[in-house]
């Protein structure tokens, strides 16, 4: 049954919606099924100069040697009267532990964003991540490589398939029991094309308040190095939020 229900309400000021970046571990939670519930309110700058509502909600499944887990989210804005927001994403993530320091990772993700005129983005691929480390020690490191397809229809009902090299680092550090840090990178070169990449850095620090209470401060910087026409190369986002477990 579903064990943990976790809110994130976002304060007012900060600039994207946090998605929680921490390294999943198999074996880290007791087996079974849980939950997690989140609702923001975000204001953007870069590409989107607005403020929106988000929702979301992921189920996470763990075993002995594996887990799952489906998250999705979906924004919409309005502002005075004129659509400017309007996207969504789902994404299921199947990890299993080959052997002590090295899982495999399968993954299916789809995405759509009218305001950047994409009707769809689908994504499904695999990735071997190599592991090492103790949270609680000097930290775990995780470095990840993988091979991805992409399909994407646009408004104008243009098809495009084509495939990109997934890289990434991830680092986890327990400081204490109140303080942990998280930290992710990861670049998206296009085979046959590496010019065209998508690269994005991430750093979060989650403070524990009480048992249930803790805030999670947020910092994201995103680069596409070919957009589509009219929208901006790089994304800046910052984030605060209260997040509640019960």
């Amino acid at each position: 049954m579903i064990r943990k229900i976790v809110l994130l309400l976002i304060l007012p000021w900060q600039l994207w919606g946090i998605v929680m970046i921490k390294p999943l571990d198999v074996g880290e939670q007791e087996e079974g099924l849980s939950g997690t519930l989140l609702t923001t309110l975000s204001s953007f700058q870069g590409n989107n100069e607005l403020s929106i509502v988000d929702v979301g909600a992921s189920l996470q499944w763990d075993g002995n040697e594996s887990l799952a887990f489906l998250h999705g989210s979906y924004q919409y804005t309005q502002a005075k009267a004129v659509e400017t927001q309007n996207q969504g994403y789902a994404h299921l993530r199947y990890i299993h532990q080959l052997t002590q320091g090295i899982d495999g990772e399968l993954f299916l993700q789809e995405h759509f964003n009218t305001f950047q005129n994409l009707l769809s983005r689908t994504l499904i691929g695999a990735n071997v991540r190599f592991w090492g480390g103790a949270s609680h020690d000097w930290g775990r490191f995780y470095l990840g490589t993988g091979l991805f397809e992409v399909a994407e229809l646009e408004e104008s009902a243009s098809m495009h398939h084509f495939w990109r090299t997934n890289f990434y680092l991830s680092y986890k550090y327990l400081l204490d029991e109140v303080v942990e840090a998280s930290m992710l990178g990861y670049l998206q070169p296009m085979i046959g094309a590496f010019n065209d990449f998508l690269a994005v850095a991430t750093a979060q620090v989650e403070v524990k308040a009480t048992k249930n209470f803790s805030v999670v401060v947020s910092l994201n910087i995103a680069y596409d190095s070919m957009p589509a026409v009219g929208i901006k190369h790089e994304d800046i986002s910052q984030a605060v939020a209260l997040r509640y477990r019960f």
